[in-house]
């Protein structure tokens, strides 16, 4: 179960959710929290923009802004 915040903005929560996604897949014991939140936000970032298709699309020229699922996703790139 994941309690998120429901009033942030839609970018921001499909990202968070993501990130518990990451945590759930990956961490299934304890480790480095620094790292592992890392490999989190890492994991999100791919999750929600995939590095080849954000590539494909900078290549075709297509801008970045409201094109992909999270702009918090963007800055994890």
């Amino acid at each position: 179960m994941f309690l998120l915040n429901s009033t942030v903005p839609g970018d921001r929560f499909r990202f968070s959710l993501a990130h518990e996604l990451g945590h759930v897949v990956m961490h299934t014991g304890p480790g480095d929290p620094r790292l592992q939140e890392q490999q989190a936000d890492q994991f999100a970032a791919e999750f929600l923009m995939p590095h080849g298709s954000v590539l494909a699309d900078l290549r075709t020229g297509v801008g970045c802004r409201g094109c992909w699922n999270s702009r918090t996703a963007g800055e994890c790139r």
